[in-house]
């Protein structure tokens, strides 16, 4: 038994399947909710017609399926909205089942972590094309940090499994922020800091572990800007010397040029 679209290889061939294939459909999944376009079009059932397509045919990479400059997906409506929403719950009801059955398979957890992380975006990250849920993006978020937990901890030399903790923990603490909780957003960014601190010394030359750590001070500054107004400032200068030394040594990233502009009015803004 298998849905075509979402068949891994090894499943079409009749071999033996496992975890690998649970990812693959995963990956699949997560494919048609980021571009609203399946991964794999099968034009019919047949073995022959699975096999050219799930086995030799190259899937397209995402943005592929989006415009240029990182600008929100193509313009599709009537019903996309709604489709996209029942998918959503379709994969939610997936992953719950996958978690169930993950154990201690570190590879399968990974996956999962990476899912609900972007599932969250699709839900409710202020900053993408969303759905507007945002206690749904919370829950997910949330569901990503825990998974990935134990990992990062197990792990304390992995970087992309700590980079992808520190990630979800970004997210969820924007996203408490934009409904008015900053306690618990403040909370979680406290929590995760020191990691954030020790992966850009893990991460060395790596810019984007050092964004992670200056999005941590971005977002604590913004969480005590109105109870902790002195604590807020000490953040917010961290955060642009981070983001300063970064548009220093990376012209070319617009990200990073973009808050160095944020530097400079901060700076002739503030009197100390």
């Amino acid at each position: 038994m298998l849905t075509p679209e979402y068949a891994s290889p090894e499943q079409v061939r009749g071999q033996l399947i496992g975890t690998a294939s649970d990812i693959y459909a995963l990956g699949a999944i997560l494919y048609e909710l980021l571009t609203g376009t399946k991964a794999q079009r099968v034009g019919s059932l047949t073995p022959a017609e699975l096999e050219r397509v799930i086995g030799e045919t190259e899937v397209q990479p995402p943005s592929a399926h989006v415009e240029p400059a990182n600008s929100p997906l193509r313009k599709r409506f009537p019903g996309a909205v709604d489709a996209r929403r029942c998918l959503v719950g379709t994969t939610l009801d997936y992953l719950e089942k996958l978690s169930k059955d993950a154990g201690d398979d570190e590879r399968l957890r990974r996956a999962l972590g990476a899912a609900y992380f972007r599932l969250g975006d699709l839900q409710g990250y202020a900053l993408a094309p969303n759905l507007g849920d945002t206690a749904g993006a919370i829950k997910s978020y949330r569901s990503s940090a825990a998974i990935l937990d134990p990992l990062r901890r197990a792990h304390p030399d992995d970087v992309e499994v700590q980079r992808l903790w520190l990630e979800s923990q970004t997210r969820l603490a924007s996203v408490l922020e934009g409904i008015g909780d900053t306690a618990s957003a403040s909370k979680v960014l406290h929590e995760g800091l020191p990691a954030a601190a020790a992966l850009s010394r893990l991460a060395g030359a790596d810019p984007d572990a050092l964004r992670l750590e200056g999005e941590f001070y971005e977002l604590l500054a913004k969480a005590a800007k109105d109870g902790a107004p002195a604590e807020a400032l000490t953040y917010a200068r961290r955060y642009l010397n981070i983001f300063s030394g970064l548009a220093t040594r990376y012209p070319d990233r617009a990200d990073f040029v973009l808050e160095r502009g944020c530097d400079r009015v901060a700076h002739r803004a503030d009197p100390g």
